[in-house]
């Protein structure tokens, strides 16, 4: 359920976008109420002097409202909370999804305590800041569905190719075979098999040399 208390601050933040793609210096200040917008909008908008022209100005405050919108789901998800949450609590939604000092062998824990049940979960709210739980079909003329786990956002995900960045490759090959034992956790072991075959791509060319 989305977070009720974000709905009073939005027309504030909707009023604020349309000052600032106005280039009015109160749109700025509004925006300051709302600390994750500037660095959100700073990842999607390319041309800030396009942002701010005074031509088009309703296609242009709805534009930066969807780039917004698309940012935040790349870092936090699909959930409604965590978009919103993502937008006017920002530092602590990156806080708490930063895994700049979580190890992979803690990774693999939360991963697999995930897939086999929320029950068996320590810490039920980190696991789901960085995973998700993902309905698969099992068929066309089959009943129910199957659950795989996957990255939360694609922010999320980038940080673990960066933690894979400083792991050997008997740690990588380590990560993909444990990953691969369970079927709800094949599509993480993916984001494995790439970075692996990239360094030994790069380490056959540099022998080569």
């Amino acid at each position: 359920m989305c977070r009720l208390y974000h709905q009073s601050h939005y027309p504030t933040l909707l009023a604020a976008l349309k000052l600032f793609c106005e280039g009015s210096s109160e749109g700025t200040r509004l925006l300051l109420q709302f600390p994750g917008t500037p660095e959100l909008l700073k990842e999607q908008l390319q041309d800030e002097e396009e942002l701010s022209a005074n031509t088009a100005v309703s296609a242009h405050w709805q534009n930066a409202l969807d780039c917004l919108l698309d940012t935040s789901i790349s870092h936090f998800g699909f959930a409604a909370g965590d978009v919103y949450g993502g937008i006017f609590q920002f530092q602590q939604h990156t806080s708490d999804r930063n895994l700049e000092h979580m190890s992979l062998e803690r990774l693999r824990e939360v991963a697999s305590s995930l897939a086999v049940g929320l029950g068996g979960i320590e810490e039920p709210e980190t696991s789901t800041r960085i995973f998700a739980l993902f309905p698969v079909l099992r068929g066309r003329y089959v009943d129910g569905v199957d659950w795989k786990v996957d990255f939360k956002s694609a922010w999320v995900a980038k940080q673990f190719m960066d933690l894979l960045e400083a792991a050997d490759d008997d740690e990588v090959r380590q990560q993909i075979s444990f990953f691969k034992r369970l079927p709800e956790t094949n599509d993480i072991a993916a984001y494995l098999v790439e970075p692996l075959i990239h360094r030994m791509l790069a380490d056959t060319h540099s022998k080569d040399l």
